[in-house]
């Protein structure tokens, strides 16, 4: 029988997933967040950390943690160079959205990079493509009638590119239901993305100690947190 994809998702899924079909991710494509880390283990503001030192964090850990993962999700500003450290079995998916949200405009309302399209996405050797999204049902109708559409356009996007579409919903209560519910019913899950529980407590020695006490260190912790 057929697979029902087209034969450019059909060929993006199986580059971030492994030989048996799952897909067991290394996520690193945190901005603010990973800034927010550094800001702290640097002791200075988050806009004074160094824009290099993220990009050589993200090197170091997907150098070593990449061997152990079917793909590693980057984002293009500070995470590019990292994408050429990564293992040659690991498929690649990009971030698409910008980092947080305008607290300016209500609904945590979603924004695309600039001077980004997934068209330049793939030819940053992209596998795929995925987006942030805050969503609630409780949100007004209006505001998730505009979040619908956005998503729309995106994926129209990618399927005229011929890629797949990952869609990251971040919704707190409603998300943990909704697992809940998959797992009631039977459906099987296609894989995991494992984050910053890896690598987050590398920051600190990173900043202290240098790349080479990083790698050390994601050694020792961050690969057996990766198998767990």
């Amino acid at each position: 029988m057929p697979s029902p994809l087209s034969a450019g998702k059909q060929k993006g899924l199986e580059a971030v997933a492994d030989s048996h079909g799952i897909i067991a991710a290394l996520l690193i494509d945190q901005r603010s967040a990973l800034r927010s880390l550094f800001s702290r283990a640097m002791g200075v503001e988050a806009a004074d950390v160094p824009p290099e030192s993220l990009s050589q964090f993200k090197e170091a850990v997907s150098s070593i943690l990449t061997p152990h993962a079917s793909a590693a999700l980057l984002d293009p500003k500070y995470g590019l160079p990292a994408a050429g450290k990564g293992a040659t079995n690991a498929g690649l998916l990009l971030a698409y959205e910008q980092t947080g949200y305008d607290k300016n405009v209500p609904g945590r309302m979603p924004r695309l990079l600039d001077r980004w399209s997934v068209k330049r996405l793939i030819e940053a050797v992209a596998n795929a493509v995925k987006l942030l999204l805050h969503y609630s049902s409780r949100s007004s109708a209006e505001t998730n009638s505009i979040k619908y559409a956005f998503v729309e356009k995106v994926g129209a996007e990618c399927a005229a590119s011929d890629v797949p579409f990952f869609l990251e919903l971040v919704s707190n209560d409603t998300f943990q239901f909704g697992l809940q519910l998959t797992a009631e019913a039977g459906t099987k899950f296609s894989g995991v993305l494992c984050g910053r529980a890896t690598w987050k407590d590398g920051v600190g020695i990173f900043v202290k100690q240098g790349p080479n006490a990083l790698q050390d260190w994601l050694g020792r912790e961050g690969i057996p947190t990766s198998k767990m």
